[in-house]
């Protein structure tokens, strides 16, 4: 056991909260709008029905969740260990940050410290993840 509860096991925590909202989950097909202005896409790789959440209005916003576990990862995509398919997870990756990147949309992601919205822009091989503030 780890302190707080849990054996410590990499992606221990996902398949314990599914379990406990399992009554109220419903699950949806890929790329759905659930709510009015509010889109879930799926975003493989890093657990079984992975998603991102977009928001759409005047500065749309993506919550990329678990895409981005790190900013390294937005200036260098690489495979990583959380992944349960790394090579899926690396593909994904790679494929929203173009997307990211394109469309100019604000990012948040559960792992980057701040939680200030950014943007990813282009840099060399890889990105930058270049915080902003929100007017």
């Amino acid at each position: 056991m780890v302190p707080g509860g849990g054996s410590g096991r990499i992606n221990e925590g996902g398949p314990v909260a599914v379990a406990a909202l399992a009554p109220v989950l419903v699950a949806v097909a890929d790329d759905v709008e659930v709510a009015p202005g509010v889109r879930l896409r799926p975003a493989p790789g890093h657990t079984p029905g992975h998603s991102v959440v977009e928001v759409d209005g005047r500065e749309p916003l993506v919550f990329a969740a678990d895409l981005i576990h790190a900013i390294e990862l937005v200036e260098r995509p690489q495979a990583v260990v959380p992944d349960i398919d790394q090579a899926l997870g690396l593909e994904t990756r790679r494929r929203l940050l173009n997307e990211f990147a394109d469309r100019g949309v604000d990012v948040l992601a559960t792992h980057i410290p701040g939680q200030a919205p950014a943007r990813v822009e282009r840099s060399g091989s890889g990105f930058r993840w270049v915080p902003r503030r929100r007017d």
